[in-house]
């Protein structure tokens, strides 16, 4: 700045120079248009179980107290792991949360300095919602309610023509694939059940006893499948 000034018809020169040495200008013009650069540190830590052993797979949420900045989010190795990089000091809230583990909820103050945490996890059991099932009455729960110490079981139309046979369906010899029946040869249809004889077994055809319904060779049945509904 000069200012220039005319005393006793004498000219007088006056130049202010700047307070502000060179070295400084330089180092304010290096620094970003923001002002000051922030630091940035690291929030690290472990996850461990109630049991001792790391936390696989946990997911680490950091939240900000201030709404303007963003969440950062992580997982840990397979030794329990993790670590946020970048971190602008501040305060904000941990969350470390895994499905098997009761979630862990702390405040984390971020200032000059790295921070490193050690975190447990209780174990809890995850409750699920109860699953109901509704189904059709069908006539074999009908049947052991009526006469729980008697064994039943029933072969349908369809069933039974899904039966491997020589010839044709057989209901007879569809009876032979149920547990505790044995036949008696390849020859005939007749069959055993639970160690009785052939000649004990009653056999109904719409409540009509059927007499020895047995045929020699095997090949065709006495009763027509495509007839039968259920045996």
């Amino acid at each position: 700045m000069a200012v220039t000034r005319v005393m006793d018809g004498v000219r007088l020169a006056l130049t202010l120079a700047s307070a502000v040495p060179a070295a400084v200008a330089l180092a304010l013009a290096a620094l970003p248009a923001d002002g000051v650069a922030q630091t940035r540190m690291v929030v690290s830590g472990r996850a461990w179980g109630s049991d001792g052993a790391p936390v696989e797979d946990a997911t680490v949420r950091l939240i900000p107290s201030e709404d303007t900045a963003r969440v950062r989010t992580v997982g840990t190795d397979a030794l329990g792991y993790f670590a946020l990089r970048d971190v602008v000091p501040g305060t904000y809230t941990l969350e470390v949360a895994r499905i098997g583990y009761a979630e862990h909820v702390r405040p984390v103050h971020v200032d000059s300095s790295d921070v490193e945490l050690d975190i447990t996890l209780p174990t809890v059991a995850v409750e699920l919602p109860g699953v109901s099932v509704e189904a059709e009455r069908g006539r074999l729960r009908a049947r052991f309610e009526d006469a729980a110490g008697r064994t039943a079981y029933e072969i349908t139309g369809t069933d039974l023509k899904a039966v491997p046979s020589l010839v044709e369906a057989d209901p007879i010899r569809a009876v032979e694939v149920l547990p505790g029946v044995n036949t008696v040869s390849d020859f005939s249809a007749a069959f055993n059940v639970r160690g009785g004889s052939a000649d004990q077994n009653l056999i109904l055809l719409d409540k009509v006893p059927i007499f020895n319904p047995f045929h020699l060779g095997g090949f065709f049945s006495v009763f027509n499948a495509d007839m039968v509904r259920r045996a």
